[in-house]
């Protein structure tokens, strides 16, 4: 009888003596719900909830329910208010439709796809695809970077790095520059990565596309400025170009050998010289042995302690007295560097 009066109030005056739950299913197409098949009494309705039903109920025994009142965390749900649903009523109030379905493998970067009929979330039929269309590629890809963040991709190092140069450049050059967050960025996919996925086949994008769609969330010329400022690499003595981390705690921070830097009077900066970098200076073997943040104090304090070591542990590179007026190299020998 409550059910009944409640079908009456919610049906606006319909007649519910014929069959309340076909009311309520018109009514209230996503509140539809099918039982979720190895259960006794779980139900998931064409919104996607899911509800527990008691498993003593004999509504228990409808595959199909008109939910008419459900309690508590989505995760732990009772229907506590519910009418026995036809399937043919069923599928009358809610007309399934067939879609494609994609899930994005991050470990082994493959997709698995399916082509269903649905009502929503309750899933009628399903057949396997060999592949998804782009579209549905996309909308898989970008699903799994909401889900399970940039890292299963590869791409967190990318993101993070872009959110660092504007940190740096926020921090150095003031508000102009904006702050956004790794968090806020995975929120906003929508926005700036879906239009950069282009349209047709899907391939997963490549770190650089990814840095050109963050790029382009940034007001002009601040774009152009970014790579200015806060570049991924630098020019260093030798004339070699190294990469810039961003992402290590004494950013910005380059690594090269003691040689690279010979003939070096000042030190390397960034954004207009307010940003010094780090830098870690390796052995001919690739082992760090020195950091500075100044240089020329470097080459006038600790360089002598260092080289001496060296000379002992490298003999056949070059260690100068007097490294601010040597010639710079890429750490080769001496007998190389003499034939060169």
């Amino acid at each position: 009888k409550a059910l009944r009066r409640q079908a009456d109030r919610w049906g606006s005056g319909a007649d519910p003596s014929g069959n309340p739950a076909k009311i309520l299913a018109n009514g209230w197409p996503d509140l539809i719900a099918r039982k979720r098949p190895g259960t006794a009494a779980t139900y998931v309705t064409v919104s996607g909830r899911a509800g527990q039903l008691n498993e003593t109920s004999p509504l228990a025994k409808s595959d199909w329910l008109a939910v008419a009142e459900m309690v508590g965390s989505a995760k732990q749900a009772r229907i506590t208010l519910a009418a026995a649903l036809d399937e043919t009523d069923a599928l009358s109030a809610c007309p399934p439709e067939t879609r494609e379905d994609a899930h994005f493998d991050a470990a082994k970067g493959t997709f698995r796809a399916r082509r269903v009929k649905a009502m929503g979330a309750i899933i009628i039929s399903e057949t396997p695809m060999s592949k998804p269309s782009g579209d549905a590629a996309r909308a898989a890809f970008l699903q799994h970077l909401k889900d399970d963040g940039f890292g299963p991709t590869g791409l967190e190092d990318t993101v993070s790095t872009f959110v660092a140069r504007l940190k740096a450049l926020r921090a150095s050059h003031g508000d102009t520059w904006p702050a956004p967050t790794l968090s806020e960025l995975q929120g906003s996919l929508d926005d700036w990565l879906s239009g950069a996925l282009g349209t047709g086949r899907f391939e997963v994008p490549k770190p650089n596309r990814v840095m050109d769609a963050l790029k382009a969330t940034l007001e002009w010329p601040l774009p152009q400025e970014l790579d200015m400022l806060a570049p991924l690499s630098v020019a260093i003595p030798s004339g070699r170009k190294v990469k810039i981390d961003w992402l290590d705690e004494r950013a910005p921070l380059i690594e090269c050998r003691v040689q690279d830097l010979y003939g070096a009077s000042t030190h390397i900066t960034l954004a207009e010289s307010r940003l010094p970098v780090t830098i870690q200076m390796l052995s001919p073997g690739g082992k760090p042995v020195a950091t500075t943040r100044d240089l020329p104090g470097f080459w006038s304090g600790g360089y002598a302690d260092m080289a001496k070591d060296m000379r002992g542990r490298y003999p056949k590179h070059d260690w100068p007295d007097d490294p601010a007026n040597a010639k710079p190299h890429a750490g080769l020998t001496k007998k190389r560097l003499s034939q060169s």
